[in-house]
């Protein structure tokens, strides 16, 4: 039987002594700076040298801004890879992503883009996806029609939305989804849930449906595919596809269904495993070998 490996027990440690992060506050912006903290500094530094520039007015309606990385002394990659971040739709932002958005920057040779889009509880759904979609309208028009996307958790949950129903008159080129979350019914069942989500691996059921809760919020209807991606019925927008799944992730058994569904749907798709590991290990890339090395491979399809 596969077991945890000694890189994700030692950040488990961590994790489950960062009480505002695994215990919960009533102060959402006590879990907030909580979770910046974590996800900004277990990040591995990136290879090569990058540049940033903080860019407002792009595309997302007033006080939204978006981080654009590129490789430093090297033209970048035409077009731009969107990178949205995860957080249940509440935590996280830009700036505590800009170290993973500077990895991927330095690996892939690709202009970063890294929006601070709207969080529920104070906008609930669909206004994150609403301004994301203007915001790809946007780069697509600054840096031309070569846009992929990347998204971890509820970030991979808005990318693969937003892959399956792009703004008009835009497809996306390809789309990495790093363990979305893809099913937000109150009543989704999945084995890994079960086995991984009680609290010993990080991610919980109770964490993932409170975050649905909160995203839905009275506007949201979690039956819709723009909400749930895996009850998609019309996969003729969706790009090239690579699912990274953690061995012990909450979310496993729905991103295999994903890959299945978009197989079915003659999507290309590959999926890539990272042993005895967490969700979130992309960002902990830094402290868990095998997250990194999955990411590595994630980044080498881009």
């Amino acid at each position: 039987m596969a077991k945890l490996d000694g890189d994700t027990k030692a950040v488990l440690r961590d994790l489950n002594a960062n009480q505002p992060l695994t215990g919960g506050d009533p102060d959402i912006a006590v879990v907030r700076r909580a979770y910046d903290e974590v996800f900004a500094a277990w990040t591995a530094p990136p290879a090569r040298k990058t540049n940033e520039t903080w860019i407002a007015n792009c595309g997302m309606g007033e006080n939204q801004q978006s981080l654009v990385i590129e490789p430093a002394n090297v033209a970048p990659d035409p077009g731009a890879l969107i990178l949205i971040h995860g957080g249940g739709w509440s935590l996280g932002n830009a700036l505590c992503y800009a170290p993973l958005g500077r990895w991927v920057c330095a690996e892939t040779g690709r202009r970063v883009i890294v929006p601070d889009f709207p969080q529920a509880p104070e906008t609930a759904a669909p206004a994150a996806y609403d301004a994301l979609s203007g915001m790809l309208t946007w780069a697509a028009s600054q840096y031309g029609q070569e846009i992929s996307l990347m998204g971890d958790s509820a970030g991979g949950n808005l990318a693969a939305v937003l892959s399956n129903h792009p703004p008009s008159g835009l497809r996306i080129q390809k789309q990495v989804l790093l363990y979305p979350v893809l099913d937000l019914r109150p009543d989704a069942k999945y084995q890994s849930r079960k086995k991984f989500g009680q609290g010993r691996h990080f991610l919980t059921v109770d964490g993932i449906m409170g975050a649905a809760t909160q995203y839905c919020d009275e506007t949201g209807d979690p039956s819709s595919p723009l909400i749930s991606p895996i009850l998609e019925t019309e996969f003729r927008e969706t790009p090239p596809t690579t699912i990274l799944i953690p061995e012990f992730d909450p979310l496993r058994d729905e991103c295999l269904a994903y890959a299945e569904r978009l197989r079915a749907k003659e999507v290309e798709t590959q999926v890539i495993w990272a042993k005895g590991t967490i969700h979130g290990c992309a960002s902990f890339n830094g402290r868990i070998r095998s997250g990194k090395e999955a990411l590595l491979s994630a980044c080498r399809g881009l």
